[in-house]
């Protein structure tokens, strides 16, 4: 994200022209720029949480296979929605860092002049929309799971189930790899404000370029997710779909609809930042 350039300096009577340089408080815009990314920032804590938790809920899907230990199986449920309820908070305070942004930039910047300046903004609201979205009806998979387990346990072939396992390690490692990628980007986009108040102004950053290289690996990680979450459905589908239980698998179709809408949402997302970049890269809109 670009910035005003402005900012204000003390009153301090000084002498020397690069001792008045050091002295200075930032600007109202670049405070609360910080103040949203600080914002950011909680979001991205709380989604690398949330993926320490699914990781180890997976580890103990993967143990009860294995040991046949139904506790286990429990305690992997119960931690899979303890992930979806993050995932969704950390979702909720994300779009609304997207939303007070936009709204800031329209008013300050655009005031209905040139409107498609900010559409990789409008683009990443909308993906983050979908990611509520998809979060919102996981938990719903999650929770009906849970439920549906206490009445029967509806499950796949064991090697089958394992083989999905390992998979969704898989894109769970890749999400961290994404998590600590969007937190690069976060950091860059504090650096970029600090750095007009800086005396060496060679310094530079580019948190789109880690932006974008998050956006890839969070869709890649949502495609195996996915993959992993409409395979395992389609052999439930297979084992229980023309019995009695079918109707107990409408969690699962919840989880395959989120996923849909978690495809969606990262596309959005993916877009936004390839346009973002674009945009700062052929000229400066916003600022620096």
């Amino acid at each position: 994200m670009r910035h005003s350039r402005s900012f204000k300096k003390n009153n301090i009577d000084v002498e020397d022209d690069n001792e008045k340089e050091r002295y200075f408080e930032l600007s109202e815009d670049d405070l609360r720029e910080l103040s949203l990314l600080n914002n950011a920032l909680i979001s991205i804590y709380l989604f690398v949480i949330s993926d320490i938790i699914f990781y180890d809920s997976t580890i103990n899907a993967i143990g009860n296979i294995v040991n046949k230990n139904d506790n286990q199986r429990i305690i992997a449920e119960v931690e899979a929605i303890e992930s979806g309820y993050l995932e969704l908070i950390s979702k909720l305070i994300l779009i609304n860092v997207d939303i007070s942004r936009y709204n800031h930039l329209y008013k300050k910047f655009i005031n209905g002049k040139k409107e498609d300046l900010l559409k990789p903004e409008i683009d990443i609201t909308i993906g983050d929309g979908f990611q509520i979205l998809t979060y919102f009806f996981i938990v719903i998979g999650f929770v009906g799971t849970y439920k549906v387990n206490k009445i029967k346990n509806i499950s796949i072939d064991d090697s089958k189930e394992l083989s999905l396992l390992l998979s969704q390690l898989d894109g769970i490692n890749i999400r961290f790899y994404a998590d600590y990628l969007a937190y690069i980007s976060i950091l860059e986009s504090m650096q970029l404000v600090y750095n007009k108040y800086q005396k060496d102004k060679n310094i530079r950053v580019n948190p789109d370029i880690p932006a974008i290289q998050s956006a890839i690996c969070y869709f890649l990680s949502r495609l195996i997710l996915a993959n992993v979450a409409f395979t395992r459905y389609d052999e439930l589908y297979k084992k229980y779909g023309k019995t009695q239980y079918r109707d107990l698998l409408q969690p699962n179709l919840s989880i395959n609809v989120g996923n849909v809408f978690g495809i969606i949402g990262c596309i959005y997302i993916l877009l936004g930042f390839i346009e973002r970049y674009e945009r700062n890269i052929n000229g400066p809109v916003f600022g620096i």
